[in-house]
């Protein structure tokens, strides 16, 4: 599973999508249930401004993995680039509330404060 997440995120790097989400697909048959594959592919999608797909993804693992910071910052990202305002802002309450002095809850903050204010 590791390998064929290091080479979907090398393949993401190199802006080859195709190819990353290829490497992901043989993710999920190893591992259908693992966080990082879900989340992996919302990175992919995000770094193809494919929105709408990308939370679709970080949902997914967040359900796997509810207690996982990044993974809310990614998904408010996501919903800040959509123009979500009151859903991105429910994020980031839940984030202040769940992770109140996590880095990513800061982050989160900068960008919805950068972008809607």
């Amino acid at each position: 599973l590791r390998d064929k997440l290091d080479l979907a995120e090398r393949a993401m790097k190199r802006s080859d999508f195709r190819l990353a989400h290829d490497y992901i697909d043989e993710a999920k048959r190893i591992a259908p249930e693992d966080r990082r594959v879900f989340f992996l592919n919302g990175k992919i999608y995000d770094a193809e401004n494919r929105y709408e797909e990308a939370l679709e993804e970080y949902r997914n693992a967040m359900l796997l993995a509810p207690h996982w910071a990044e993974n809310y910052y990614r998904y408010g990202q996501a919903l800040v680039n959509l123009g979500e305002q009151q859903d991105a802002l429910f994020v980031l309450e839940r984030m202040q509330y769940l992770f109140p002095n996590d880095k990513w809850t800061g982050k989160m903050e900068a960008g919805y404060t950068f972008v809607f204010h």
